[in-house]
C-alpha cells in the first residue's frame, strides 16, 4: 500500500510540473489592501445607486470581505469626530 501511494505522489508531482502548476501553495500570498482602497470600496458600497454585488464585482472583493470592512468602518467612524482637545468626550 505504501509503495503504491509513493508512486501516486511521484506521478502527481511530475504531472503538475508538466502542466506548469505549483504543487506547493506555501509560497502563495494573501491579497492585501490599503486602508485607502478599503475606504473607497466601502464608501462606494454605501451609495444609493449601486448594489453591494456590483461593488464586489467592480473591485474584485468577496461579499463577506465587503461586509467585514463595512462593519469595521461603522464601528470606528465615530472616532473621527472625537474632540482632540478633550479626549473624555
Amino acid at each position: 500500500m505504501a509503495s503504491s501511494y509513493y508512486w501516486d505522489v511521484q506521478y502527481l508531482i511530475k504531472y503538475t510540473q508538466k502542466q506548469g502548476e505549483v504543487l506547493d501553495h506555501t509560497d502563495s500570498k494573501r491579497k492585501s489592501y490599503t486602508s485607502e482602497y478599503k475606504l473607497k470600496v466601502v464608501l462606494e458600497s454605501m451609495q444609493r445607486d449601486t448594489t453591494q454585488e456590483e461593488v464586489c464585482k467592480k473591485f474584485g472583493v468577496s461579499s463577506s470581505m465587503l461586509h467585514r470592512w463595512r462593519k469595521e468602518f461603522q464601528a470606528n467612524a465615530t472616532s473621527v469626530f472625537q474632540d482632540k482637545r478633550d479626549p473624555k468626550q
